[in-house]
């Protein structure tokens, strides 16, 4: 996958959630993620393996500069509820990273 395909899916799910209040599922998004530069770790979430936990939790250790892709729309709502980040920088070109 090119990161111009990266940048298409996510702007993608922006524009259905803008237009139906509700993030594309997975399936239809190809992938949900969370790079952390602070912490140096890439998270890919798998279907079936405890990832929306997995990426609910790892979500809390992220900062400003972080990627975060956004999620089902019940995912999102448990980030708001425990006041964790939820989707930020998904948009950004990616050559905006050194």
């Amino acid at each position: 996958m090119t990161p111009r395909s990266l940048r298409h899916f996510s702007l993608e799910a922006a524009n259905h959630a803008r237009y139906t209040n509700r993030w594309l599922p997975p399936a239809e998004q190809d992938f949900i993620m969370i790079i952390s530069h602070k912490h140096r770790f890439i998270f890919v979430k798998t279907m079936k393996t405890a990832g929306s936990s997995l990426e609910i939790a790892l979500s809390k250790f992220c900062c400003e500069a972080d990627v975060i892709t956004p999620n089902w729309a019940e995912d999102e709502a448990i980030h708001s509820e425990r006041k964790f980040r939820g989707p930020q920088n998904y948009q950004r070109p990616l050559s905006t990273y050194g």
